[in-house]
């Protein structure tokens, strides 16, 4: 036999078999059992898979649950068919033979068995001379030189029961490993692969057992896994028929919680792919059957399926896109995917009209709510909300939809704005054409402008909200400390090197501070970028923030002196124990002392300072206690009306200082802002 099937060694070596793969020896047994009682025309077909389990480790209890927790070692299939007559044994040592090429059989099927399992073993018992006589073969298929090795082939008694037994022993690691354990998922697995042949009712009795349990019987599976009897429907590409056939089978968390279509070649089951509401407009994750859940399943079969399966079986040789390549006739995937896509949204049209239903009242209910940012999307951009995933309304993922959405059409809208801009003047047939596309361009931004208003808009009043919540926060009777505040409205530490000008709420102290040159935070002059050369002594002062801005005297002249600057100074709510050398005004005085005299240069020796006349202003936040408002007054600070708030002009240093309290500062921030909230019916 090893001239016939000395190949098979080889073939053995390069077959690339997944583990996700490993009970394709199973089905492979099974589709070779079904042939067979097919060819002998059994009235009453029985297929029976026993499995055995390693029995290693610690000793198992009887029952189901804990027998199920062993790996299976071995899988034995055996049915009533026409057995392994001589043209069948012959066959089956020959590799690569055609004796099954009119049911999709390449001739190395069994192939498979040798690259999961050790060897498989055989014994076969069948009619000869016209079912006057039976016969008993038993042989072993393994790897090696001679593959075959014929152990028996001998008469058999006249009553002796027609039958062949394909023994699969020892599994080997990495597929053990892999292959499931319960009995449930394995037959629920075989269903699967043979959907098609239990679909058109010629599957034949089969039965899954196990020593000491229940049988399970797969047509039950089956009967108990399918909605009903299926729909089927009929497509052409490029000249060649393909049948879909759609139905729906009941959902399970683990083992059955996705739609999916298979495609399917002579009969069985070779790739099998997911079905979203990506590919699928408004698929939801399940479909509501009465009180159940469903989830749908297809199979495709086709001739041009058929001629292109792999020699393995596991695949088909399809390329995934034809553009361009006019000799495939254009049939691809692509092509496939879009015709059976489109068949599912018909037979799923009631479920998918529900679906988006819902859909657009959770998305007009969020903006409404939560986002009327975004409301423009909605009325003038339908389309673009139509295709939000149906998948994300479930996950309650509306607001990142919407952003996308958004943001892409902010950057389509930038792209266009650039390109009318930099129209040569060459190219501009009128003033009045051009204006047009000027005039036609900001009526289409103008929404996407609102909206990112609106959204600043929402964060400042989350801010304020944040802000409010953090001077109430005690923990053991104790306020918070100034630095969380502080992150509150510059993250501490760093500067506008780092973050962008959104990313700060300099806006609660003052307005003017949205827009600056520079703002460092929690950084000592000397870490200012470009300041490394002032004195150890003015390198140890660290205001908490400062900002300043460039001359407009020489707009190009990025160095000082600077327009203006200002400084601030958080303390500890509630703070009353300051100390003379910890009064604050003392410390804002030691800050101007450096930068009026020049004690903080640029890396070029340049004095950090402010143009004459420059004025610099020094912000004190913190909350009004007894000790403080001594120390003001006794520095001749000027209370402004009966708020909380004090100012000094420092006539040497050309400085305004204030000292406000944090509730005076949330206060005048939610003033200045209430008109935007109140537009937005912002409460």
């Amino acid at each position: 036999m090893s001239s016939r099937f000395c190949s098979g060694l080889n073939y053995v070596e390069i077959l690339k078999l997944p583990t996700t793969k490993a009970l394709y020896p199973l089905f492979e047994a099974v589709s070779n059992s079904i042939d067979a009682i097919e060819e002998g025309e059994t009235k009453e077909g029985l297929i029976t898979i026993t499995l055995e389990r390693l029995q290693q480790g610690l000793l198992i209890e009887e029952g189901e649950e804990n027998r199920e927790l062993l790996l299976i070692q071995n899988i034995m299939v055996e049915d009533n068919g026409i057995g392994f007559i001589d043209a069948n044994f012959g066959a089956f040592s020959e590799l690569n033979t055609v004796v099954k090429k009119n049911r999709g059989g390449k001739g190395v099927g069994r192939v498979v068995w040798l690259k999961v399992f050790d060897y498989a073993e055989i014994q076969s018992v069948y009619f000869v001379n016209g079912n006057k006589n039976r016969e008993y073969r038993h042989f072993k298929f393994v790897r090696g030189e001679d593959a075959i090795e014929v152990i028996e082939n001998e008469s058999a008694k006249p009553n002796t029961e027609i039958k062949t037994t394909v023994y699969l022993a020892n599994c080997k690691d990495e597929y053990q490993e892999a292959m499931p354990r319960k009995r449930s998922v394995i037959a629920q697995e075989v269903v699967i692969h043979f959907l098609p042949y239990f679909m058109v009712g010629s599957m034949p009795e089969i039965v899954i057992k196990e020593n000491g349990l229940d049988d399970i019987s797969l047509w039950d599976v089956f009967g108990s896994y399918i909605s009903d009897k299926g729909q089927r429907e009929r497509f052409v590409i490029a000249n060649n028929e393909f049948n879909v056939t759609h139905t729906k089978t009941k959902y399970h968390s683990q083992r059955n919680k996705e739609h999916r279509i298979y495609y399917a070649a002579h009969g069985r089951v070779v790739e099998t792919r997911p079905i979203s509401s990506d590919k699928i407009a408004h698929l939801p994750t399940k479909l509501q059957i009465d009180d159940e859940e469903y989830v749908y399943v297809g199979y495709v079969e086709s001739s041009f399926l058929d001629k292109n399966v792999n020699q393995s079986r596991y695949t088909f040789d399809i390329p995934d896109s034809t553009e361009g390549d006019a000799l495939f006739e254009q049939v691809d995937w692509k092509a496939i995917e879009e015709k059976v896509n489109t068949s599912i949204g018909t037979y799923l049209g009631d479920y998918l009209e529900e679906a988006r239903r819902d859909k657009d009242e959770k998305i007009r209910q969020f903006i409404n709510e939560k986002a009327p940012n975004y409301s423009y999307i909605y009325t003038q951009h339908k389309d673009e909300v139509d295709k939000i995933p149906y998948r994300s309304i479930e996950k309650g993922n509306i607001g990142q939809e919407l952003a996308k959405i958004h943001a892409s059409l902010r950057a389509n809208f930038s792209d266009e704005a650039e390109a009318v801009l930099n129209i040569p003047e060459s190219e501009i047939e009128s003033i009045e054409a051009y204006k047009e596309k000027v005039n036609s361009l900001l009526e289409r931004m103008n929404p996407t402008g609102k909206a990112d208003l609106a959204e600043y808009i929402i964060h400042r009043k989350i801010v304020l909200h944040l802000f409010e919540k953090a001077l109430k926060i005690k923990d053991d009777g104790i306020f918070v400390k100034e630095d969380v505040v502080h992150n509150y409205v510059f993250p501490i530490r760093s500067s506008t090197d780092e973050i962008t000008y959104d990313k700060h709420n300099l806006w609660l102290l003052d307005e003017r501070l949205a827009y600056n040159t520079y703002i460092a935070s929690d950084k000592s002059f000397g870490q200012i970028a470009g300041y490394e050369s002032s004195t150890n002594k003015e390198k140890k002062k660290r205001p908490d923030i400062y900002a300043f801005t460039f001359s407009t005297v020489e707009p190009d002249d990025t160095r000082s002196p600077y327009k203006s600057l200002d400084i601030f100074e958080f303390k500890r709510p509630m703070r009353d124990d300051y100390k003379p050398n910890e009064n604050p005004y003392n410390q804002i005085k030691d800050y101007l002392e450096i930068i009026r005299d020049g004690g903080a240069t640029t890396k070029d020796q340049r004095s950090f300072t402010v143009i004459d006349g420059g004025l610099i202003y020094c912000h004190v936040i913190c909350d009004f206690t007894q000790t403080l408002t001594k120390m003001l007054e006794r520095e001749d600070f000027k209370r402004v009306g009966n708020q909380d708030w004090y100012i000094y002009y420092h006539q040497t240093y050309n400085a305004l200082i204030e000292v406000k309290s944090f509730d005076f500062v949330l206060e005048t921030a939610t003033k200045r802002n209430q008109i935007l909230f109140d537009k937005l019916g912002l409460k």
